[in-house]
């Protein structure tokens, strides 16, 4: 069941919020390093109505996409179409911990920690890289995106 509307109060927006503001402050931590790879039609959909919302996240986007620790990449749209079909995050270098992969599918996060598999991640989002525009070009992609989105 998809639930649109939080009927169980403030308390769950409230932890919620304080969650979001924990992850943002984790990328002010200039002793980590962020790596983002988005396709550029994730920049441009917008719900009915929440156009201004896009722009202002984008707006974010761009200014995390300037800071030294982290790097952002933006998949043109009109390139040759590449896995993968759901969202991961690669997370190494965490201490003692070894390497894992955080896997997004539609029902539920898997973990995968064999090193084998963690390498074909690795090499997904090297190649997902190579497509991508970053620095200045991703910057200035974002950017245009907003400036569009604002009409």
């Amino acid at each position: 069941m998809l639930r649109l509307t939080n009927y169980t109060g403030q308390e769950d927006e409230a932890a919620a919020l304080a969650g979001r503001w924990r992850r943002q402050e984790a990328l002010s931590d200039s002793t980590r390093h962020f790596g983002f790879l988005l396709p550029e039609a994730v920049l441009r959909w917008a719900p009915a109505g929440l156009r201004e919302v896009l722009a202002a996240q984008l707006s974010r986007v761009a200014t995390v996409a300037e800071q030294r620790n982290a790097s952002v990449g933006v998949i043109p749209e009109g390139g040759e179409p590449m896995l993968p079909f759901h969202g991961f995050t690669i997370y190494a270098d965490r201490g003692e911990d070894d390497p894992f992969v955080s896997v997004e599918m539609i029902h539920t996060y898997i973990t995968v920690d064999n090193p084998a598999d963690v390498e074909l991640y690795r090499d997904i989002y090297r190649r997902l890289s190579t497509a991508a525009v970053t620095g200045h070009d991703a910057v200035a992609l974002i950017q245009r995106v907003g400036a569009e989105l604002r009409g």
